[in-house]
Parts: structure tokens; sequence; C-alpha cells
């Protein structure tokens, strides 16, 4: 069958005003999310496609068709041509849906996407410089193998099956990636392009680390941060928690009565990405005392190291927003990130739901005041967590509470926030030069040196 029947089809189907649009070759199609938070159904709109949807809904999605098979729309198509789009769709592994058509540019059934040869000209794509047929020399092609995807937002460059952060040469262009100064077929060299996308040996975690940094994370790649930390993740229990974090995240970014600052998306996505700000620094823990700390993953081990600490921090945020239900979600992220540099992750939960039980209940309600709650014992919390490593959570929170107990004591001149910066310095000074004292008994010292009982 010549390409002339692809051709053929798509002619008749224009004729018939049957809209084309871009095909998602061996994807989930686009379309808004919607997630579950308690019994309240929050819309989020901006990450758009699959993956974090199934993830907020747990439910297995199945691909929507689109206007498929109508009277009017089908009347001018033969059987044969019905049986060849048929057969077009079932190996692009997506419903029969007129509207949104795979690109076949040899027209013998195989779309693009997954066609060996997608020009039809007898040499196999792994081996063509011209993939697609399209006259343009792949090292030039935006669209190396003709998918409709531009090579920065597709997967698979070349087609060849391999995704690119697997493929030792993700453009098809002869040279390995090791090597190829150009390796994501843009035409810039590497060492000049902002968007290296096929830099393996990279993770799919690592690039879309990297993309966020840049700020250039599309719509698909917010949902694919997701899919990278589920696959990395061995434990259904670790998927739920993970679930149940995003959804209570949204639900709280969302509710009347959290302050939110003007925003140019929903507050449930700017709430996500809030916690995918966490992604850089969940990878660089991971590989911490690896050969190479810079350098990609040394095994499958740290990456799921790097996925759990996700969920980690995910949790952290959730507990914090329902014991600080007014505050932006943007100091919470700041006070998660804040905690588990200088806490660790054996404490940090602990510490975090142990927040509920020790805050001023006077603080809850304000915006300011919450928030200057929070900020103290947060800073309590990192400064003893980082100086006594083996003090427990409720031993913290009691040191917090017996030094701000004499921070409100302090000279008008100095302030009760000064002070209590100064007690917690000296109390990392006392550890500093007696190594083997408590943290109790380093409080009780500085209580004393305060002229306390």
């Amino acid at each position: 069958m010549s390409r002339r029947w692809h051709h053929r089809v798509i002619g008749k189907l224009v004729d018939n005003d049957v809209t084309m649009r871009t095909p998602r070759i061996m994807q989930r199609p686009r379309h808004a999310i919607t997630c579950m938070a308690a019994v309240v159904f929050v819309c989020l709109p901006i990450l758009g496609c699959g993956l974090l949807d199934e993830l907020l809904t747990g439910d297995e999605p199945d691909l929507v068709p689109g206007d498929t098979a109508s009277g009017d729309a089908m009347a001018g198509l033969s059987d044969q041509e019905i049986a060849y789009l048929t057969l077009l769709f079932t190996r692009a592994g997506l419903p029969f849906d007129l509207n949104n058509i795979p690109a076949d540019t040899d027209g013998d059934a195989y779309p693009n996407g997954v066609d060996e040869d997608a020009d039809g000209d007898g040499i196999v794509n792994v081996d063509d410089d011209d993939i697609d047929g399209d006259g343009i020399k792949n090292t030039e092609d935006a669209d190396i193998d003709g998918d409709r995807l531009l090579n920065d937002e597709d997967p698979d460059i070349d087609a060849d099956g391999v995704e690119n952060d697997d493929d030792f040469d993700a453009d098809s262009d002869g040279l390995s990636d090791r090597f190829d100064l150009n390796d994501d077929g843009d035409d810039e060299p590497d060492d000049e392009d902002e968007d290296d996308m096929a830099d393996e040996p990279k993770t799919g975690l690592e690039d879309l680390a990297d993309r966020l940094k840049r700020g250039a994370l599309s719509e698909n790649d917010k949902n694919r941060i997701v899919d990278e930390i589920l696959k990395r993740l061995d434990s259904q229990d670790l998927k739920n928690q993970l679930q149940a974090a995003l959804v209570d995240i949204v639900a709280q970014a969302t509710d009347p009565d959290r302050l939110a600052r003007p925003l140019t998306v929903p507050a449930g996505v700017d709430a996500i990405d809030q916690l995918y700000e966490q992604l850089d620094d969940a990878i660089k823990e991971a590989k911490r005392g690896q050969f190479n700390p810079n350098g990609p993953f040394q095994n499958r081990a740290r990456e799921r190291k790097a996925a759990e600490d996700m969920v980690l921090r995910a949790r952290t945020m959730a507990t914090i927003g329902r014991t600080f239900p007014t505050m932006l979600i943007d100091d919470i992220n700041e006070s998660t990130k804040k905690l588990r540099s200088d806490m660790g992750p054996e404490r940090l939960l602990a510490f975090t739901q142990g927040m509920r039980d020790h805050v001023n209940p006077n603080a809850i309600g304000g915006i300011g005041s919450e928030k200057r709650e929070l900020d103290a014992l947060t800073l309590g919390g990192s400064v003893m967590g980082k100086s006594f490593s083996d003090a427990d959570p409720e031993d913290i929170f009691d040191g917090i509470e017996r030094l701000r107990s004499r921070a409100v004591l302090a000279d008008p001149s100095e302030g009760t926030t000064a002070k209590y910066s100064r007690l917690l310095n000296r109390l990392s000074e006392i550890k500093q030069q007696s190594a083997g004292k408590t943290l109790n008994e380093a409080v009780t010292q500085v209580v004393m040196e305060d002229g306390g009982p």
C-alpha cells in the first residue's frame, strides 16, 4: 500500500470537514485533569495529560475516542480505506479517531513512530540520513522521524523504538551520544545548547530536573515527572502515599481560606510546581557519596532513593499545610526544603507531624501569625536537627519551647526574633565545643547563661 493511500484518506476527511489535530503517537491524549481530594473534584487543566491525572484519581485510564466513525465523516471512504485507518490506529495503540490520525509517511499502515522504515525508501531508520523522507537531512530536521512531534518534545527522536535517554544515538546521525556534540539533532552544539534534551547517559528524571531548572518544562514534562517517580518506586504503599499527598496538596492550595499570590496558572497547579522545585535537591541527595556526584546516577538504587525522597517531601508539604491552613504553599515549600536539608529524612515527617501538638494555637487562623510560627519552628528544628543528629523530634520540640520562652523576655532593643536566633546560634556553638553534650544539656546551658533557672 503506497503513501498515496494515506494522502487520499486525509484529503477525503478534509473535504468532509473533519478537523485534523496534531497526533500524539503512542502517547495518551491531552485532556483536563480532574482529581478527587476527599469528596471534592479539583481541576488541574494546565497539567493536561495522562499520567498525573491517573495518579490522582487512581484509575487506569483508557484512551478516549474522539469523533469516530460518524456517518458524515465516513461517507466518502471505501471499505479498503476504512480498513487501512483501522490498522493504522491499531498499530499506533490509539483509538479510532478521525480527528487524531497518526502520521504515516509511506502509507504502509505503520505509523511513523513505530515504522522501522518511516519513509519507505528501503533504508531502515537507524541507517537513513533522512528518516521521514521530507528532503531535509536528519541533522537539520526539526522533526526527524516525521511523527509531527518536534525533536525537543519527542521521547524517541529517531523512531527506532528506543527512548532518547536509553538511546546511544538519539538523533540517528551515526555518532554515539557519548561523543556527539549535537546529540538531540537541533543543529546547536551541546556546549551552547540550553535544551540538550538527549544528554545521554542521564535518566529521564535527571533530564526533567534540568528542564525544570531552566524553566523549560512543558505540560507533558510535568506529567512525566510523576511517571518517572512512579517507575522508580518498588512499593505500592509508597505509590499510594504519593497519590494521597498530591491530592492533599492540591486540595489545600485550592481551599478558599488559603492565602494565594497572583497566579497565571490555577492554584492547584502552582502547588504541584512548588513540590517539583525540590526534584533537583532530591537527586543531589541521592547522589551524595557516589564517585562522581555531578555525574549520572551510579545505579538504580540511587534513582529509587531520589523517588522515595520526593514522596517524603510531598507528604511533608501536605502535613505542614494541614497544620497551617492559611499560609502560602510557597512558604510551606521553603520550610520543607530547609527542614529536609538540615534535619535529614529520618526525622523529617515525624517532626512535621508533631507540629500540630506544639504549635501556638493563638497563631492559627492569621496569615501573618501562622508564618511567624512556622518560621520559628522551622528555624529551631533546622538548627537543632543539624547540630544534634541523635535528638528525636520530641526533644527538639522541647528545646524549641524552652528557648522561645527565654526569647519572649528579650530587651525591646533586641526583639524576640533576634534573641531566639542568637540563642540557637549559641546552642550550635556549645555542640561544636563539646561534641558529647546532648540536646537537653546544651539547651540547659543556654538557658542558664541567659539568666534562667
